[in-house]
């Protein structure tokens, strides 16, 4: 399979000439806000009483190791506690009170996710070289001079 890469700048033949390639930051995109977690206190508070009733999987548990894991690589300094070890502990610690301070959840969540953007990028391709839509938007994009990568 072919793949594309819409480009419009002197700096991105540069760098194919160089051999690098350049990952967007969030900051870069034409809207920065649209990667940024967003938490509904409702939808919170109903998931959190529906774990603290129904309880942990097995599944749970490996999403759980999952999610520490990349959060390790991430951003090691927001983490708090590490993945449950087992259900009865998982179980166990969902039931603590700090779970119920929607406040210090969200402050917690949109730190992670700060850090974790600054240290990640987005690199965008497309098996079309054709998309007229596309280059139209990127000609005013590089006529703007604003963003030199578009995804």
């Amino acid at each position: 399979m072919k793949l594309f890469k819409y480009v419009a700048s002197i700096d991105a033949v540069k760098n194919i000439i160089d051999g690098k390639i350049k990952f967007a930051t969030l900051e870069s995109l034409n809207d920065p806000t649209e990667l940024l977690p967003r938490i509904y206190d409702e939808e919170l508070l109903e998931s959190l009483q529906r774990k603290r009733d129904e309880g942990y999987t097995n599944d749970d548990l490996i999403q759980l190791k999952k999610q520490e894991n990349l959060f390790n690589r991430l951003s090691p300094e927001t983490k708090i506690i590490d993945a449950p070890k087992s259900i009865n502990i998982a179980n166990r610690i969902i039931q603590s009170s700090v779970y119920d301070n929607i406040s210090y959840l969200k402050n917690q969540l949109n730190a992670t996710a700060e850090l974790m953007s600054s240290r990640c990028g987005i690199f965008c391709l497309s098996t079309r070289n054709d998309s007229l839509p596309i280059w139209a938007r990127y000609s005013v994009r590089q006529a703007t001079n604003k963003i030199h990568f578009w995804c």
